[in-house]
This record gives C-alpha cells, structure tokens and sequence, in this order.
C-alpha cells in the first residue's frame, strides 16, 4: 500500500511538472514573442510620427517627400507587425486581449486615414510656400496691389 501511494504521488508529481513546464514553455515562447512584437509596433509607431512632424515642418519640398515616405514606411511596419502580433493572440471573443486588440484595430484605421491626410497637407507644404510666396518674390507686387487698393478707396498704408 506504501508503495503504491508513493507511485501514486510521484506519478502525480510528475504529470504536475509537466504541466508547469507547458505553461512555462507558453511563457517563454508566445508571452515574450507577444511583447517583444508590442514593444516593435510602439517604436515604428514613434518612428512614424516622427517622421510625420518632420514632413510637416520641413522648407524643402525634397525633405517632405523623404520624410514623408519614411512616415508611411514605418506606418506599414506597424501593419505587419500587428498581423505577426494578432496571429499570436488568443481570440476568443471574450478574452481582454481580443478586445483591446478590436479597440486598436479601429483606432489604427482611423490614424491611417488621419495621416494620410496629413501627409498630402506636408507636401504640397502651403503655409510654408504662401509665407515665402508672400514675403518673397512676390512682396513687391503685394504692396503695389495695397497701395493701389487703398488708393482707390481713399486710405492711407
């Protein structure tokens, strides 16, 4: 009888460690591959906004159109990243991360629209070229429609 409890609660044992040894496994291969993959989507997610800021902010149309597409470029990273990272999660509908996942998934489409938007507005860089416009090459004839307007109507500059 000892000894048949004794296998018994090895047999036990053993079926407990191994059990522990699968979630452990789990751990170590999908847990840290899962945030490993988070940690990539936030850096590119950076990066592109990053990279959107400089678009915008840039005089030189060359450096718009580079940064811009370094935006877009680190946008699709996160796309592709994000199909890597949704392949590992569990998908129950229920499961927090599912739905955190849906949350994500609709505000990152709703970012793409945004940022293309943005993009297009950095190109064509018209408050930038308007200033220049205005206050450059074309100040002269500015300030000869002025004073012809104000001419015309009596006022003085």
């Amino acid at each position: 009888v000892l000894a048949a409890t004794a296998v018994a609660i090895a047999a036990v044992g053993y079926y407990q460690m191994s059990v522990v040894n699968e979630r452990l496994q789990h751990l170590v291969e999908v847990t840290a591959i899962e945030a490993d993959l988070g940690s990539q989507i936030r850096l590119d997610l950076q990066r592109s906004r990053r990279y959107e800021y400089r678009a915008i902010l840039s005089d030189k149309d060359k450096e718009s159109v580079e940064f811009a597409a370094q935006a877009k470029d680190a946008s699709d990273r996160v796309e592709r990243t994000l199909k890597e990272f949704t392949a590992l999660l569990d998908l129950n509908p229920n499961s927090p991360d599912k739905k955190n996942l849906d949350i994500f998934a609709r505000q990152w489409k709703e970012f793409r629209d945004v940022q293309k938007t943005i993009l297009d507005f950095a190109l064509v860089n018209s408050n930038f070229k308007a200033h220049e416009l205005s206050n450059g090459r074309l100040a002269d004839k500015v300030a000869a429609f002025e004073e012809a307007v104000n001419a015309l109507f009596g006022k003085s500059p």
